[in-house]
């Protein structure tokens, strides 16, 4: 009798066990707001959401479970939500953390996977506004919309790139002529005229085309007022083995109004 009890309870625990927690990971939830974030990791007790915050900050946050439900956070039935979310929070001029950065990345190349035509076009004409784009490979169309939705903060990293360059570069040219001001030195005192080097290297000029170089046809074009992406494509058809990209010629506008 003791026996068929015990499994009489284990029965009836059994019936009424929570059910499994259904995780929404990779999904977009919308809240009573209209305020959207994409769920990054989760469980029962707390939500992880990329979304920019009350500080008007795009990061990841974290949100409890009476939280979520006080909030009315709910499924956002969209095709591609996730994706598109993404590409609009790269695009955010507002600050990103580096979690959030990774997590956009992470979606993002998830996304690469799977992507149609179809859907490379929309998403394309909608990041910049170009309605007459028709991609024909697979390829070209990922190109094309990785350029679009690159993070606007990429911005800032290229203008460190560039600057450690020219500092390296100068470096380089200033030992050099060191070493040529030394040799010459060395040879006056010993009465015999000064052996000639080779050139001191200024720097590796760029690209040039019938109209000039890359940096030239890009300041030429923003002067005309023309837009990143329409830019981009102009630079990439007279010269096809660039990697000039949107954020480049945010680089090229900053220093355009510094000068």
């Amino acid at each position: 009798m003791v026996k068929r009890k015990s499994a009489t309870k284990r029965r009836e625990g059994a019936e009424h066990a929570e059910p499994e927690y259904e995780s929404m990971v990779g999904r977009v939830l919308i809240n009573h707001q209209r305020r959207v974030g994409l769920v990054t990791s989760d469980c029962a007790a707390w939500t992880r959401m990329l979304r920019i915050g009350d500080d008007c900050i795009v990061k990841i946050a974290k949100s409890t479970a009476d939280e979520l439900a006080h909030d009315g956070w709910k499924p956002y039935e969209c095709e591609f939500a996730a994706f598109k979310l993404a590409n609009t929070l790269a695009q955010s001029p507002l600050m990103k953390t580096r979690d959030a950065a990774a997590a956009i990345v992470a979606v993002q190349a998830e996304a690469w996977k799977t992507v149609t035509l179809e859907q490379a076009a929309s998403e394309y004409a909608r990041l910049t506004g170009n309605k007459n784009v028709a991609f024909v490979k697979r390829d070209d169309a990922i190109r094309r919309l990785k350029i679009a939705s690159a993070p606007k903060n990429v911005e800032h990293e290229q203008e460190g790139t560039a600057a450690t360059r020219v500092a390296s570069r100068n470096s380089s040219t200033k030992e050099t002529e060191m070493a040529a001001t030394k040799k010459v030195a060395k040879s006056k005192a010993k009465g015999k005229p000064a052996a000639k080097g080779k050139p001191v290297a200024k720097g590796k000029p760029a690209a040039k085309g019938k109209s000039g170089g890359i940096g030239a046809l890009v300041r030429e074009l923003i002067t005309k007022g023309k837009g990143n992406e329409e830019i981009v494509d102009t630079v990439l058809q007279k010269f096809p083995g660039a990697r000039t990209n949107a954020a480049n010629i945010s680089w090229y506008r900053n220093q355009m109004k510094r000068a």
